[in-house]
């Protein structure tokens, strides 16, 4: 195997195992649920260890679903816990509307560790 090839190609989000496949909760969810929790691994900040920004309308328009679909799916994160909402969305002072903050669970949170509590909460 060629050298080059070993090196990793830029950025990249960990989808760790045991917060998938260990996990009940994990398959528990729909699959479109699972690829919009991924969807919201890419948007988080590694560097900042902070909030990821996700609205209904963003949601549907990554997964290519209806909105009233897009919020049952964060809903469905939410409720298994593998998102918390940290804060809702509402209009901003200029006009423009500020998009739901979720924490997303298996990821470091301003500085803390990751809460690993959602899957020992499934777990068989």
């Amino acid at each position: 195997m060629r050298k080059d090839l070993k090196k990793l190609r830029g950025p990249f989000t960990p989808i760790y195992i045991d917060a998938t496949k260990k996990c009940p909760a994990w398959y528990a969810m729909d699959a479109i649920a699972r690829a919009l929790n991924v969807e919201m691994k890419l948007l988080y900040n590694r560097e900042a260890e902070s909030t990821v920004g996700m609205s209904a309308r963003q949601a549907a328009r990554l997964l290519g679903v209806s909105i009233n679909f897009a919020i049952k799916m964060l809903r469905q994160n939410e409720h298994y816990g593998f998102t918390v909402k940290m804060t809702g969305g509402h209009l901003g002072a200029n006009g423009h509307g500020i998009a739901t903050q979720w924490r997303l669970t298996d990821e470091p949170y301003l500085g803390r560790n990751r809460r690993r509590s959602f899957w020992f909460a499934f777990a068989v």
